[in-house]
């Protein structure tokens, strides 16, 4: 979603690349940082190995996060829009920090049998890569 200033955003399609530091190169989040500013991306989405540490990391002069600031967020749901907001095919997902309290997997539980089926099997390959 694009222009969250306004009452009604407003979507925004646009082409985003999904990058895996698979040779755990030092300085691939730097990387990735300066290529989001050299394409004038507003801000980068990072999640760091073993998946304590996310955040979005502005990469230009945007309101949220601002340049070289960085907000942090615990989770990714899908199928509910937020101001942070992206989509994947036509599936939106959002980054929220939910209080502590909150079932973090709120939204696995929420998905048909089959899928989390299909969930886990994923969820397994990346936690063997890790």
């Amino acid at each position: 979603m694009g222009n969250t200033d306004i009452k009604l955003p407003v979507n925004v399609n646009e082409d985003s690349f999904f990058a895996v530091n698979i040779d755990n190169q030092a300085n691939f989040i730097e990387e990735i940082i300066n290529l989001g500013k050299l394409f004038c991306q507003d801000k980068v989405t990072l999640f760091e190995k073993g998946g304590e540490v996310n955040y979005v990391y502005g990469t230009s002069n945007a309101n949220f996060p601002g340049l070289d600031k960085k907000e942090y967020f615990t989770h990714l749901y899908f199928g509910s829009e937020s101001e942070l907001l992206t989509k994947m095919g036509s599936v939106p997902s959002n980054l929220t920090a939910p209080a502590k309290e909150q079932l973090y997997f709120e939204h696995f539980i929420r998905l048909q049998n089959t899928t989390k089926y299909l969930v886990s099997l994923e969820a397994k390959k990346i936690d063997k890569l890790l």
